[in-house]
């Protein structure tokens, strides 16, 4: 078996084939949707296309000092069922649809996917995954058409042309009956139509298996009524859907509910069932809320009547405490046919995909007999996952670029916001700068001047991207879930928001130039007396020179700024933290402050201080001076010069400082990469 490149992968036995592999019997060959089975003579071809059946075995999931959020779950989804996952805040809903999608994944038990391993051999099915979370999934400030063609770039196969891109966001845009706001703006849709906008960007790719949570979450009833009709539609054309919702007015279009209580599943089945079950004759889904929330005891109303024999058995096994209505419902549940026949026999058979032999391929060998197994596996730990599913980042990076691009431009606000900074903080500069603030080589105006400089592009470059991956959050995350990939993600928003940083740098130093002399020519003295030199990098000059470390200086801040957005939850944060970031870089520069010769190497964590001395370096500038040392009075040279400052101005001083510069850029970038790689072996 030979994979030539594709874009999302060949797969056998859930590994991706890299270069070749050589195929034994029983092997399983996946290539997208379509399933192959090796029998040594054979290729036996399965369409497993709309007949994903998801099963889940004893599903824990704990957190931090564990405790425990999903407690021992088990249930069997079959094919093209529509299955609402219901119970009150904080009853475990979410974390059972993140441990069946794989976004937030159980720490022990058993996920299955037509009998496969689905965390296990999780690459192999990310194209069949439609997920749609709480928040938005689309950036709000494209048209719906926009949107979505950006999401099929990302989605689907390299090679597939605008042409069929065009006819996908149409047929999607039909399945929610949304064509009529295909170039409205997503921030001027309403609420129920923005998550039909998202349900339609995870048709795209085609999904068999498909996530929603909470989509009618804020819609008014007309909406809610419209959106589930909808998803029944969806799921009556070929799909397994799964959908967290604490609506039930219109809860009976679905096939079964599963009912969340304190963490555990008090309820599967059918929705008429469920009232049955729970002993509700008003026909209101509400009234089972009131009974499974809350503390048992005793005296319990519900104690003392339908769930006495439960509280007995729950008695016989604790000799303290009490337990929980939840905990007496589980039991009664655990009990009862409906678990029986709707998961404890759903469980024990076969995948129920259609199993649809088609195209076989012969050798000369003889046909063995071979079935498809279910491959068990245990509870799987970080570790254990597998790897992202490798597409092509060059295809990724011209595309996310093209969308930072686009984002940029229909931002006018931000975009204004960013581009009047360099202008207007360069104005202010203009006004306390001096004509001859870089003539003057003994004078610390030009070092003060310089130094402003660099702080205001380091401030630039941070403000740039500070905010830049808290603000998309929950889009990242999706579309980690499929397969963007870290790398051109990140690269993607330093490109874009370099180009803004080197126009905020020549705008910034030509304002500065409107009073301050840039001129090359300056006079330095030496033993031998004064000397005429050319100060800058040849062939850059010194304004070329200048600018060039302004620039890298920006870029230095721009790396934090992303490293800051990474480690930030939300922007709000990221923008606090600024300060504690801004502060080092004025008190530890070794531009205006000396600092003890022990504690000066902490300056080289700051860029401030590497910009600084390029600066000084370029415009032959006398090092800083700490005048509250000097051994002789009145005399500077006696005075003692920052330590580890060294305005050096060779060539070569200074382009080692510009690679220090842009190391620092790299390492944090790089930083940044393994934030969000930590964070997703985290889900």
């Amino acid at each position: 078996m030979r994979d030539l490149g594709s874009a999302n992968g060949t797969f056998v036995n859930g590994e991706r084939v890299q270069i070749s592999k050589k195929l034994g019997r029983g092997d399983i060959i996946q290539v997208g949707p379509f399933k192959l089975v090796y029998d040594g003579r054979s290729l036996d071809s399965y369409d497993h296309r709309g007949a994903i059946e998801l099963k889940a075995r004893r599903l824990v999931r704990r957190v931090g000092g564990g405790k425990v959020i999903l407690d021992r779950v088990s249930l069997a989804i079959q094919p093209r069922e529509f299955v609402a996952i219901v119970g009150g805040s904080g009853a475990g809903k979410s974390t059972l649809l993140g441990a069946l999608s794989g976004f937030s994944r159980a720490s022990e038990g058993d996920v299955l996917v037509n009998g496969d391993d689905y965390y296990a051999n999780f690459d192999a099915y990310r194209g069949q995954i439609g997920y749609v979370p709480q928040s938005d999934i689309l950036h709000h400030t494209l048209t719906v058409d926009e949107a979505l063609r950006f999401t099929a770039q990302l989605r689907l196969p390299e090679d597939t042309g605008d042409a069929e891109i065009s006819a996908r966001v149409e047929r999607v845009l039909a399945d929610v009956d949304i064509e009529d706001r295909r170039t409205t703006r997503i921030s001027e849709l309403s609420g129920g139509q923005r998550k039909r906008v998202s349900i339609a960007a995870e048709l795209l790719a085609d999904p068999s298996l498909f996530f929603l949570d909470e989509p009618t979450s804020g819609l008014d009833p007309g909406l809610e009524k419209r959106l589930m009709y909808t998803l029944r539609r969806l799921a009556d054309g070929g799909r397994t859907i799964v959908m967290v919702t604490h609506a039930t007015a219109n809860i009976h279009q679905c096939d079964h509910i599963a009912f969340m209580a304190d963490a555990r599943l008090v309820w599967f089945g059918p929705p008429a069932e469920a009232l049955q079950h729970f002993g509700v004759r008003s026909g209101d889904f509400a009234d089972i809320y009131t009974k499974v929330e809350g503390d048992a005891h005793e005296s319990h109303p519900l104690v003392l009547g339908e769930l006495r024999s439960e509280y007995a058995r729950w008695r016989e096994a604790h000799e303290r405490g009490e337990p929980s209505l939840a905990e007496l419902w589980e039991l009664r549940f655990r009990r009862s046919d409906a678990r029986t026949r709707y998961i404890v026999e759903r469980l024990a058979g076969e995948a129920r995909g259609p199993a649809v032999k088609s195209n076989k391929l012969h050798n000369s060998q003889s046909r063995p007999s071979m079935t498809m197994t279910a491959m068990k596996v245990g509870g799987t730990t970080p570790e254990d996952r597998p790897d992202t599913a490798r597409v092509s980042a060059w295809q990724q990076l011209l595309i996310l670029v093209r969308r930072n691009v686009r984002l940029l431009a229909v931002d006018q606000r931000n975009l204004a916001t960013l581009l009047l900074q360099a202008p207007i903080i360069g104005a202010i500069l203009v006004l306390v700068a001096r004509e001859r603030a870089l003539q003057d080589l003994q004078s610390s105006h030009g070092r003060l001047v310089l130094f402003l400089v660099a702080l205001v592009a380091v401030w630039c470059g941070i403000l740039c991207s500070a905010r830049e991956l808290t603000k998309e959050r929950a889009i990242y995350r999706r579309e980690r879930l499929a397969n963007l990939r870290i790398g051109p993600y990140l690269l993607a928003k330093f490109v874009v928001l370099a180009a803004v940083c080197l126009v905020q740098s020549v705008v910034l130093l030509t304002v500065l130039a409107l009073k301050v002399d840039f001129s090359a020519a300056v006079t330095i003295f030496t033993a031998d007396g004064p000397e005429s030199v050319m100060r800058g990098v040849a062939g850059l000059g010194f304004f070329g020179s200048m600018l060039v470390t302004t620039f890298l200086s920006s870029l230095s801040g721009l790396g934090m700024g992303l490293l800051l957005s990474s480690t930030s939850r939300t922007s709000d944060r990221a923008m606090s933290v600024v300060p504690l970031v801004l502060v080092p870089q004025l008190l530890l520069a070794l531009a205006l402050v000396s600092l003890p010769a022990g504690l000066a190497p902490l300056s080289y964590l700051t860029s401030a201080r590497w910009a600084m001395e390029a600066f000084g370096s370029l415009a032959h500038l006398q090092p800083p001076r700490d005048f509250a040392a000097c051994t002789i009075p009145g005399n500077p040279l006696s005075c003692p010069v920052y330590p580890t400052v060294d305005y050096d101005p060779s060539t070569a001083h200074v382009f080692e400082v510009w690679g220090v510069l842009l190391a620092y850029t790299a390492l944090c970038v790089g930083f940044a990469a393994v934030v969000l790689a930590r964070r997703d072996r985290e889900r």
